[in-house]
This record gives structure tokens, C-alpha cells and sequence, in this order.
């Protein structure tokens, strides 16, 4: 239990289930700060999307590092390919409930629904934060949409050693931070270099050298001690106007996305906390987060029409929690899985032929 993981038993890793287990935390802390009510806005449960985007930059560039290591390059189709049916069937599908239960409604939220329809459709979500209809919050998967076009692209579309990689790395960081510094950038840079974190912690434990360095994170006190620095991040620093005002609220994320960088290396080691993470129930809601992030809104919709008087409570966001779960396992089920399936059946007719 104390030794740590070495490099040829991560390497031999294919599924990390402890990071099924991040997710179902993320998303529930999201949930409980949308629905949660005032008592809970101490948990600031919206940087749960960070860990997202830390999670996302990280298993992207591991995969196709493993690919390109195997076979000498990376496909950028059947990569693109698992993308669409991982992603879009679902997001389409719920964009379709969305918009006809706005169309029903009519007034303010067809009005509002229909203007950012387009962006939605293409997207562009982060373009339309200015409106409060509840799909607002898929901003987060328009800016991983963009970062799964680009990056393997940057990285991946020739092979690429450790140096190039990193001087791929250095440059789209300054790239980025060239928009984060323009007022007027439409890009929302913050957030793609927290996915770029991710990144970054996939490519030092890919290769032997520099994982032997993080390897030390990989034990169960290093393990507890990030965790509780995560934690104290999340509960209290980011809370602090003096910080957060002075500093400014996106360079508090970031300092909070790098603190869960140095954590996300603990999640490959064996101890308590990656115990409970890989047990059954974490990882059952993980691997239904995505619809479970999605379908939160129809969820807490579903639970006001079975309990009109209920209000913004912790009650009504454990509530959420269960019905988007029913919810979300029946498209995980029934649309995830399948749309999966017939995606790796379009990649091996292509490999064959």
C-alpha cells in the first residue's frame, strides 16, 4: 500500500478509475453550487469544471502519446472520429430537449434560447454567457470542443520527441497568455491553460525521467497532503476577496488548477483516498458525468415539477443528483455506449482496408 507506483506498472495502466472517481466529485460539486442554495456557496463547486479541464488536457495527450509510441503515429481520424460519437449524439440530443421544452415554455426563454441557438449548435457556447437561459452552462464544452480540434493537431500531426513536445507546450502557453493579456481576445485563455496543466502532468509521466521525479507524489502521505491543499484551495483561498480582488478571479483558478496539477499525479499512486475514488459508486457516476453535467438543468427541472415549493437547498441538490443520475445512466446506457461501439467499427473497416 506505501510502495509507489513505479513506471512499468503505469505504463501498463489502460483505465484509470481513480479519475473516474475525480469526476464524479467535479460534477457533483457543480450540481450542489448551481442548486446547493447560499449555504453551500462556501464549497465554490464551480471550479469543479477545472478539474475537468486538468482531467481532459491530461487523458487526451496520454492516449495519443501511447499511440504515437506504438505505432509510430498518432490517427488523427479515429481520434477525431471517437471524439464526435463520445461527445456529440448526447450533446444534440439534449440540445433537442432543450430547445423544444424552450419552445413550449415561449416568452423570454424561446427568445433567449433562440439567439443562442446557433452558437450552441456550432459550439461557440462560451460565446453566449451573457444569457441566463439554463444551457448557459455548456460553455465548459464548447472550450473542450476547441481544444480537442487543436491541440492533437499542434501536437500530433507529425511525431513529435520529448523536446519538440515541449517546445509545442512553451509555445501555445505564451500563445495563450498573449490572449489572457489582450482585453478585447475572444478566447477564453484561462481555461485553456488549465487544460494545457493537464497536458503538461501527461507528458512528464510518460516518459521514464521525469515520472521517476513525480513518483514521490505517489505515496499515501503525499497523496493526503495535496488533497487537503486542493481542498483549502477550493474552500477558503478562492473565497478571499482580498485575493481574488487584488489577483483577479481568473488568476485565482489558475493557481488553483495548478495545485490540482500536482495533485492529479497521486491519482496513478495507491493509497485510502485512491481507494475510495476507484471504488464502484465513484466510478459509476464518473463514467456517466458527462450526461450527468449535461442534463442537470432537465434534472432539477424534473425535481421542481414532482415538489413545486422546493427551493435552492441541499436538499434540492442531492435530489438533482439523483434524478440526473436515473437520467444520465439511461443515455450512457442507450446512447454513450452504442455510439461508442459504432465508432470503433467505422476506425477497425477503416484500419483494414
Amino acid at each position: 500500500m506505501s510502495q509507489p507506483t513505479t513506471f512499468e506498472e503505469y505504463r501498463k495502466l489502460k483505465y484509470f478509475d481513480s479519475l473516474d472517481g475525480v469526476r464524479a466529485v467535479g460534477v457533483v460539486l457543480v450540481i450542489f453550487s448551481h442548486y446547493g442554495g447560499e449555504g453551500f456557496k462556501w464549497l465554490s463547486g464551480w471550479l469543479g469544471v477545472d478539474m475537468f479541464f486538468v482531467l481532459s488536457g491530461f487523458l487526451i495527450t496520454t492516449l495519443l502519446l501511447r499511440e504515437q509510441e506504438k505505432n509510430d503515429r498518432v490517427s488523427l481520424w479515429n481520434f477525431y472520429l471517437r471524439r464526435i460519437f463520445r461527445i456529440v449524439p448526447v450533446y444534440y440530443l439534449i440540445l433537442a430537449i432543450t430547445s423544444f421544452q424552450a419552445y413550449a415554455l415561449g416568452n423570454e426563454a424561446w427568445r433567449e434560447m433562440k439567439e443562442a441557438l446557433p452558437y450552441y449548435a456550432t459550439f461557440l457556447n462560451e460565446q453566449q454567457l451573457q444569457l441566463q437561459w439554463p444551457w448557459r452552462l455548456t460553455w465548459t464544452i464548447g472550450i473542450e470542443w476547441k481544444f480537442y480540434l487543436v491541440w492533437p493537431v499542434i501536437a500530433f500531426l507529425w511525431p513529435l520527441g520529448s523536446k519538440r513536445m515541449s517546445i509545442a507546450i512553451i509555445l501555445t502557453l505564451l500563445f495563450l497568455t498573449f490572449f489572457w493579456l489582450n482585453p478585447s481576445a475572444i478566447i477564453s485563455a484561462p481555461n485553456y491553460i488549465i487544460l494545457m496543466l493537464g497536458v503538461i502532468v501527461a507528458v512528464l509521466l510518460h516518459y521514464r525521467r521525469s515520472f521517476e521525479i513525480f513518483r514521490r507524489l505517489m505515496t499515501p502521505l503525499s497523496s493526503i497532503v495535496l488533497f487537503v491543499c486542493v481542498a483549502l484551495m477550493e474552500l477558503y483561498v478562492v473565497n478571499i476577496p482580498s485575493i481574488a480582488g487584488t489577483y483577479g478571479m481568473g488568476q485565482c483558478v489558475l493557481l488553483y488548477g495548478i495545485v490540482f496539477a500536482f495533485y492529479l499525479p497521486t491519482l496513478m499512486g495507491k493509497s485510502p483516498i485512491n481507494y475510495i475514488l476507484s471504488s464502484r459508486p465513484f466510478v459509476f457516476v464518473g463514467q456517466r458525468s458527462y450526461s450527468l453535467y449535461l442534463v442537470q438543468t432537465l434534472a432539477a427541472q424534473a425535481v421542481v415539477g414532482l415538489h413545486p415549493l422546493i427551493t435552492e437547498s441541499p436538499w434540492k441538490a442531492v435530489l438533482t443528483c439523483l434524478v440526473g443520475l436515473i437520467f444520465s445512466d439511461c443515455l450512457y446506457r442507450w446512447v454513450e455506449r452504442p455510439m461508442l461501439s459504432v465508432s470503433k467499427k467505422i476506425s477497425s473497416r477503416r484500419d483494414v482496408a
